[in-house]
């Protein structure tokens, strides 16, 4: 990593000396802490199976429909982080919302008229126009086969801004390709850029939550870009789910029980909701760095740990530097190197190479931002 980018990170973290929670998070907070002792390992327990079985049955959920699915598609696909993926009712037309590079994708089959299959894909761009995160759940089977995750009130909005849409239906598509009876029709948004409209469009809740806990919007736009890349409907198989890719059973019991006073399993609905989301993954990340790594003293070293624990939990984290999951001995470790030290120790050491690349994308990410940010200040 660059010392240009140590040095980024060091204005960015000096917040989180300052910040100022309300009373009832804290004591909600510190009645957490203390239930560590006692009966909270039965607790622990019930709650682990709770979510044990909530992840079965949204897995079976995909399984069962992703069988179908690939009676029609040989390359059946399911939505993730990156991308939403709708069907058609019969399944024979797949359209793709490609929020990394910013591309919607219609292919129709049983077409081998090309004209016909870009009318339609047209059609489908343009009612992307006016799609919302309610009308899309709602088509969506896995979501509608959980029973836990039937949707209550989510709030109204759409997956992508309107006149991105709009412009891109007035331009041909980029690729129009054939295979068999298949048509793939290509449309191009406007090309990813760092506060493109789709990252604009959360960036007041960002900078909300931002301010609410000390930490800096550009690092948590580094995160949501390096999550979901700004899809409101980011989902993986673990299930996390939303712009942050909250995990229910984890990163999910923290925050419940810092916000709520009590572990609460949150559902789908509640994390697609763009504010609940960021204000969790805000939540979450001011647990880590000032609460499971409080007692590291350089600020910029607890923001790197705290960003790989995002990733991969302060478990692997602290297993990295020590051996063990003791964070008593991980802050000792941490607090006998230098950030660039940890960085670098992290990187090459962490047990995924997903994480280690988690690491450096999101540290990159969160320099860049801040200097798109700054200069939009000015």
């Amino acid at each position: 990593m660059s010392h240009r980018h140590l040095i980024k990170l060091a204005f960015f973290v000096c917040a989180l000396n300052s910040i100022h929670i309300s009373h009832a998070q804290e004591s909600g907070y510190r009645e957490f802490l203390s239930s560590q002792n006692g009966d909270f390992a039965a607790y622990q327990t019930a709650q682990y199976k709770a979510f044990s079985e909530y992840a079965a049955a949204w897995q079976a959920a995909q399984k069962a429909y992703l069988k179908k699915i690939k009676q029609h598609w040989q390359d059946g696909r399911l939505p993730d982080q990156t991308q939403w993926v709708t069907y058609s009712p019969d399944l024979n037309n797949r359209t793709t919302v490609d929020y990394k590079n910013a591309q919607v994708v219609i292919e129709v089959k049983n077409q081998k008229d090309q004209q016909k299959a870009i009318a339609y894909a047209k059609q489908q761009l343009e009612q992307l126009a006016t799609s919302s995160v309610n009308q899309e759940l709602k088509k969506d089977p896995v979501y509608n086969a959980n029973k836990a995750s039937q949707p209550t009130a989510i709030a109204e909005q759409k997956i992508l801004p309107e006149a991105v849409v709009k412009q891109a239906s007035k331009q041909p598509p980029i690729k129009v390709t054939q295979q068999q009876d298949t048509v793939k029709v290509v449309y191009q948004l406007a090309k990813p850029e760092l506060l493109s409209a789709q990252a604009a469009k959360f960036y007041p809740e960002v900078q909300k939550q931002a301010n609410k806990y000390g930490l800096d919007a550009a690092l948590l736009l580094a995160i949501i870009h390096t999550e979901s890349s700004f899809n409101p409907l980011a989902r993986s198989p673990v299930p996390a789910f939303g712009l942050m890719q909250i995990v229910p059973g984890s990163a999910g019991k923290d925050v419940s029980k810092f916000l709520q006073g009590k572990s609460i399993l949150y559902s789908p609905d509640y994390l697609y909701q763009a504010d609940k989301n960021v204000e969790a993954g805000s939540v979450y990340f001011y647990i880590l760095s000032n609460r499971y790594f409080k007692s590291v003293k350089n600020p910029v070293s607890r923001i790197f740990l705290s960003i790989a624990a995002y990733n991969t939990g302060p478990g692997n984290v602290a297993r990295t530097l020590t051996g063990t999951t003791s964070l008593t001995k991980t802050s000792a470790v941490a607090n006998q190197m230098t950030p660039k030290q940890i960085y670098q120790h992290l990187y090459k050491n962490l047990p995924y190479d997903e994480t280690k690349h988690y690491l450096a994308r999101v540290t990159k990410r969160t320099g860049e931002y801040q200097q798109k940010l700054s200069q939009a200040n000015q």
